[in-house]
């Protein structure tokens, strides 16, 4: 097996696990959750999951990925096949909020939060990201390339599709800074995270890695980021005042 295989095969079995102690997720009561966390990609989320599933029980923390690539995905699995929490905690990862609602009823009353990171590194990072991914993928025999057509691109030509463009603005498509508990500065990572587990009343936060996988601005031509950041308009004005939000802490 290659390591992707490797990958679904462990998911596959930690939710078959869940299967004796847990529910088909319109079995769940979502009254329950106290968490919702949006996961912009490249915005430190992987290490936040980690977080989360150390300050909760494994099992309370579920992750949501609402039409990855078609599929909507639970924990990892096709969301018809996952197992949850009877009562689950946390809800974390890739969806916007009315993607949320559509699938499930939420509590009147629970913290939403979420991690913003600069605009034109996160681009960068994001293309980077899948440039390693799509090395990785051609050296496995099964050669899983439906990221292929994304990287026969520069980074410029990358940049400019318009999928790929204000994404963190896209994500949180219909609501306001003002409706999040918390929002997170990842060049602040640890300082931040310090803050959110003082607001959210956690005992004892361990410091997981932030994934850096990617390249730095330093790396890419001034003039370049500069063509980013103008392709990013909208998300380096939400990202302008989530810093000055931060300030007025």
């Amino acid at each position: 097996c290659d390591y992707v295989d490797k990958l679904i095969t462990l998911f596959k079995l930690i939710n078959y696990k869940f299967a004796f102690s847990g529910v088909n997720y319109r079995k769940a009561d979502w009254n329950s959750v106290q968490l919702i966390s949006i996961h912009i990609p490249k915005t430190a989320g992987t290490s936040f999951l980690k977080t989360l599933r150390d300050e909760y029980q494994y099992l309370e923390v579920v992750r949501m990925d609402l039409h990855h690539k078609n599929e909507s995905l639970i924990n990892m699995v096709p969301i018809n096949d996952a197992f949850v929490s009877k009562q689950p905690k946390v809800i974390h990862g890739h969806f916007k909020i009315s993607e949320l609602e559509a699938l499930i009823s939420l509590p009147k009353q629970y913290k939403l939060i979420t991690w913003l990171r600069n605009p034109v590194e996160r681009v960068i990072s994001n293309y980077y990201y899948l440039s390693k991914r799509l090395h990785e993928e051609l050296d496995e025999k099964k050669r899983r390339l439906n990221i292929l057509a994304k990287m026969e691109k520069s980074l410029i030509e990358y940049a400019s599709l318009e999928m790929n463009r204000n994404r963190m603005s896209k994500f949180l498509a219909g609501l306001q800074l003002e409706d999040f508990d918390f929002i997170g500065i990842v060049e602040n990572y640890e300082d931040d995270l310090i803050l959110l587990s003082e607001l959210m009343g956690w005992q004892a936060t361990k410091k997981f890695t932030v994934n850096k996988t990617g390249s730095t601005k330093k790396q890419v031509p001034d003039e370049l980021q500069s063509l980013i950041a103008e392709l990013n308009r909208d998300d380096m004005q939400l990202y302008q005042q989530a810093l000055a939000a931060r300030k007025n802490r």
